[in-house]
């Protein structure tokens, strides 16, 4: 096992629209907690921050003699997130966890890894007992009973759950329903509020004979920008205010193995990945600097490093009105492994190639739109569940993402004001782990799942 406890840097990170009164200043303290069932005595937890989270954090923290483990950290970022990975049953087993901070000024994210013959149940509780078969209760209140898969099946024997999820509630297919802005509609058949539009067509806002159609000027909910209403009742922004910004994460390149059961992914030595993130207005120019006086202006190039480095890596990008540049030092370990990742296996400290993958946008501002996010179940075999509240209504866009930044799945949700509900079917999708995104420009939600 590695030196225990290594170097960890905090920066000073920027709070972006602070509310005043209800949001703490950073830096936020963070708990990271958990338990190792069937841990190996003497062994360790990685912690690294992932989806640029501030500041960035790698370090190895040990169990203690009942394999659990626990450690405060100064978190710059509102809302963050943790993979933590740990050496067991021949391979890496790794599981997220994420924060939101609230007005307590402190949070605690608590997971659970199974390294030993125990059966994880369906909230994901070694050695539990929310079986399949067993009682559960979804998060309207309503009785069920687990399935197979996991899904809380909701006992309907009081009577069949109608849109609002009542049991033999009126509010079923074909009646009435109504907006928060008084506009009413009809329940469809998958249980949306569709506008009556029996006077008039309804607009991207969902109000009859409104003005705010496709074209018309509108004002992302997400990000505050100024744009116009898509063909699909998005709000597009407009790209001529837009400065660019240059970004990128490096990460450790993964495996899926299709046949492992909780669909863990497994580390690649002496490769890493680079998600291009910048973003700019029209069409950019790339200028990536290797550190080892070697460059490439392709948007997505290969490299390969003679040896484990450290070298300074920086992306510069041009486009119409701006030009913006971003660095970042990358190295790997005697393991192969990017920033002290720990394998059972011995690798020499070689050379290693980066790959640099298709753009993918990730994190969120530190005052997000969105709030009280969850998803569930995870792992999934069929249909995931993500619930939110929010302040705001209209089309936002839904992503799925996989571990190659490739958009695999995408749609459109409409939103209202209050608490929401959407299903995402992901029962075509291949096993392994996969990212769902919610919203758009930087003030979107990403969230890591598992598919069986």
């Amino acid at each position: 096992m590695r030196t225990l406890l290594r170097s960890l840097s905090f920066g000073l990170g920027t709070a972006i629209g602070l509310a005043a009164l209800a949001q703490p200043l950073p830096p936020y303290t963070v708990i990271v907690a958990g338990y190792v069932a069937g841990c190996t005595p003497n062994s360790s937890v990685n912690i690294t921050t992932v989806q640029n989270t501030q500041p960035a954090i790698d370090i190895d923290v040990p169990l203690d003699s009942n394999c659990g483990f626990s450690i405060d950290l100064l978190m710059d970022s509102y809302q963050g997130w943790f993979v933590i990975t740990t050496p067991c049953l021949g391979a890496i087993q790794s599981v997220t966890g994420t924060y939101t901070v609230n007005a307590l000024d402190s949070t605690v994210v608590f997971v659970t890894i199974n390294c030993g013959s125990a059966t994880t149940d369906c909230l994901g509780v070694v050695g539990g007992s929310a079986l399949p078969g067993t009682a559960c209760t979804n998060f309207l209140g309503v009785v069920g009973t687990w399935t197979t898969n996991c899904i809380c099946d909701t006992d309907t024997t009081s009577g069949t759950l109608d849109c609002m999820g009542v049991p033999g509630g009126s509010d079923l297919p074909g009646t009435p329903c109504g907006f928060p802005n008084g506009i009413s509609g009809i329940w469809s058949a998958d249980c949306i509020c569709d506008p009556d539009t029996t006077n008039g067509g309804a607009d991207c806002l969902g109000i009859l004979n409104g003005p705010d159609l496709p074209g018309a000027p509108c004002q992302s909910p997400f990000t505050g920008e100024n744009g116009y209403w898509s063909a699909d009742c998005i709000c597009i922004p407009d790209s001529t205010t837009l400065d660019c910004q240059a970004g990128f994460w490096v990460f450790q390149a993964y495996a899926i193995d299709s046949l492992n059961p909780n669909g863990s992914a497994t580390p690649i030595p002496n490769e890493l990945w680079i998600w291009n993130t910048s973003i700019g207005n029209g069409p950019m120019q790339y200028f990536w600097n290797f550190g080892d006086g070697s460059s490439s202006t392709e948007e997505f190039p290969t490299h390969f490093y003679p040896n484990g480095g450290p070298y300074m890596i920086c992306l510069t990008i041009t486009d119409a009105s701006c030009t913006s540049t971003s660095c970042d030092s990358i190295s790997i370990d005697g393991d192969g492994m990017y920033t002290g990742m720990i394998l059972e296996q011995n690798y020499a400290r070689a050379g290693f190639t980066i790959n640099v993958l298709q753009a993918l946008p990730t994190g969120m501002g530190e005052q997000p739109v969105l709030a009280n996010t969850a998803l569930w179940p995870n792992p999934v075999a069929e249909e995931l569940n993500l619930s939110f509240n929010t302040t705001v209504r209209g089309s936002v866009p839904m992503s799925i993402i996989d571990l190659n930044g490739h958009v695999v799945n995408t749609t459109n949700v409409s939103i209202t004001n209050g608490t929401n509900r959407v299903g995402v079917p992901v029962n075509d999708l291949a096993p392994g782990m996969y990212l769902v995104r919610f919203g758009t420009g930087t003030h979107a939600v990403t969230l890591r799942f598992v598919k069986h």
